[in-house]
């Protein structure tokens, strides 16, 4: 961080860094051992080094550099000319102003003076502050977790044509998957597409597949390199209830406090369009909740195996763009080197880290209850039937028991007639047996015709009684004075 200031004031009193100062940076950065001797042009060993700037006695560990990124080392050209020829051409030039930057000076990476160093760190600031969605959440908050991926290649990811999509419905076994690109409607200034595929159900009872149809709309807020909100809306066909239901998320995608990575979080609603009983409502959200639940969760491996196989792929371009020191002699000028910064070695992060989650509200047991109440009303209608199947039985036994004794007669028996008085005796019981059932058969017929005859005899009088009750009480002693009048005039006569 030394160098970084002395090139900050060089810069800002537009004055190039001594050949002296150039060799001890980069013998702070590379060591003493070059491979250069003093016979080479312009080399002075570091033992005859006279600068009174204090120079970082440690060396930087190689391996504290290999985990600074491509992106953290800053690489600057410095001519070949003395620093005489550099202060003849500074007092050529003009007052100092805002002189545009030419390709591989220093001022193309650090700032020209003291004031564009505190703007540069404002900004970095600026730059550093986490993004809010604007847009109000509402549902169950299903995924919350940042990952160490740009918010716009995570965006790449889930929301287009990406290998990474096709890989995740792959495998979720998925097939027939279809999207179109995003299109912007002209009436509601939006974009949007729409996205279709047909999802396996691992259920032993009823259909084996679902298609869904989901459309994608992007809302206004979203800004490329810092946020995306993506409402979604997810119909299913080929299932009960399909057209009563459909699935609503909300997708935000925002940039983290590293501009590498990003937070995502997801919250979804079950949305009706029609009134379901609710015993249906409890199995269409016990189902769909599963469902999401399950999808997620795949997203959260792809997603972490996504960070994994980024994270090899820096490390093995960190590796790829090391450089050594050229051990030419230096006829024409030095080639780009690194600034001398020794980084401290920093706490290595997870890629993916997890995030406090909001305490999820009790899960309404609603349907559960509902569930056991079938199920006790279905067993007391399994009891009745069983009882009513019993009782149908014993009739039928007993209807047997009333018709055995005739069974018991064994009629083609009679044809042989008896021969001794046993025989005769045996035939005359069976006969006077049958006789009696007959008689007892007789005998019920008449009691439930007589029972019969009782029914009906109350109901003459009690229809007698309501046809009494009707008639009013003058038309009923008009009739009476008529039949007296000509009860009178029989009499006369006679």
């Amino acid at each position: 961080m030394l160098y970084d200031r002395v090139l900050i004031r060089d810069a800002y009193i537009l004055q190039p860094m001594s050949t002296q100062e150039m060799w001890q940076w980069v013998h702070t950065c590379y060591g003493d051992e070059l491979g250069l001797t003093s016979d080479d042009d312009d080399y002075i060993a570091p033992s005859a080094t006279e600068d009174d700037r204090p120079v970082p006695s440690p060396k930087c560990d190689s391996n504290s550099l290999d985990s600074y990124s491509v992106e953290d080392q800053v690489f600057v050209s410095v001519g070949e000319k003395e620093s005489e020829d550099h202060e003849e051409r500074l007092d050529t030039l003009p007052s100092p102003g805002p002189q545009p930057p030419t390709p591989g000076s220093p001022s193309e990476n650090l700032p020209t003076d003291l004031s564009d160093s505190s703007v540069s760190e404002s900004g970095s600031d600026k730059h550093g502050c986490l993004i809010s969605c604007p847009v109000l959440h509402e549902g169950r908050l299903m995924l919350h977790m940042q990952v160490s991926i740009h918010v716009d290649q995570l965006f790449t990811h889930l929301f287009t044509n990406s290998k990474f999509f096709f890989d995740l419905h792959e495998n979720r076994k998925s097939t027939d998957v279809k999207q179109s690109p995003w299109v912007t409607n002209p009436s509601t200034n939006q974009k949007g597409r729409t996205v279709s595929h047909t999802m396996p159900l691992g259920q032993a009872i009823g259909p084996k597949s679902a298609q869904i149809t989901e459309s994608q709309k992007m809302l206004p807020c979203s800004k490329p390199g810092e946020i995306y909100a993506i409402e979604t809306e997810a119909c299913n066909a080929g299932v009960p209830y399909a057209e009563a239901f459909y699935v609503s998320c909300h997708y935000c995608l925002t940039r983290g406090a590293d501009p590498n990575t990003s937070t995502i979080a997801v919250y979804s609603q079950i949305k009706y369009r029609k009134s379901v009983w609710g015993l249906v409502k409890g199995y269409i959200e016990k189902n769909c909740w599963a469902g999401m639940e399950e999808y997620f969760s795949y997203l959260v491996k792809a997603l972490e195996k996504e960070c994994e196989r980024t994270r090899r792929a820096m490390a093995s371009g960190i590796v790829g763009t090391k450089r050594k020191v050229s051990r030419r002699r230096r006829s024409t000028a030095l080639k780009s080197l690194p600034l001398p910064v020794c980084p401290v070695p920093v706490e290595e992060k997870p890629l993916i880290q997890p995030l406090q989650l909001p305490t999820q509200p009790p899960v309404n047991t609603q349907p559960d209850t509902l569930l056991w109440i079938v199920f006790i009303v279905l067993f007391f209608l399994l009891v009745l039937n069983a009882a009513l199947y019993y009782k149908l039985w014993g009739l039928e036994r007993n209807e047997q028991l009333l018709s055995s004794a005739t069974h018991e007669l064994d009629l083609e028996a009679m044809r042989n007639i008896p021969q001794n008085t046993e025989e005769w005796k045996t035939l005359l019981l069976k006969q006077e047996k049958l006789h009696s059932v007959e008689v007892g058969k007789w005998l019920r017929i008449l009691k439930a015709s007589v029972h019969l005859l009782q029914q009906v005899e109350h109901s003459l009088s009690a229809l007698q009684s309501s046809i009494q009750g009707i008639m009013g009480e003058n038309l009923y002693s008009a009739i009476k004075e008529n039949s007296g009048a000509d009860s009178s005039h029989s009499t006369d006569d006679l």
